[in-house]
């Protein structure tokens, strides 16, 4: 049975941009993948059809490491020297990037932010 479905994570090489392709909109980036210090990197064109992940892919930008899923494609093109190529595509369903990060003196609970009290803050006792 082959593999039709893989999850990548890696750093996004271009920040995605949305195209017209016919009546459809689509979402394109490209991925790259590290293996390691002495092995060569996994390059992944991503296009993402549907609204969601659309969406979540246009948030990111150049540089973000982020986690997508979705169905392995391997894509054939002629290069603009006529010469025959293939590459590695995923047509995503799902993206996950990493939230925004706050500073260590505030955090988050259930839509208030708090902020630590600093030396210069009126402590209320």
């Amino acid at each position: 049975m082959p593999i039709r479905h893989a999850i990548m994570t890696g750093v996004l090489a271009r920040t995605p941009e949305a195209k017209q392709i016919g009546e459809r909109s689509i979402v394109s980036g490209r991925l790259a993948v590290s293996q390691g210090r002495d092995k060569p990197t996994i390059w992944l064109d991503l296009t993402a059809w549907s609204q969601w992940p659309a969406a979540d892919l246009l948030a990111c930008s150049k540089g973000t490491r982020i986690t997508v899923s979705g169905r392995l494609t391997l894509r054939a093109w002629t290069s603009r020297d006529g010469e025959q190529r293939e590459g590695l595509g995923l047509d995503v369903d799902a993206v996950e990037a990493p939230r925004e990060e706050k500073p260590r003196s505030e955090y988050d609970d259930g839509g208030q932010t708090y902020k630590q009290p600093t030396e210069e803050d009126d402590l209320p006792f």
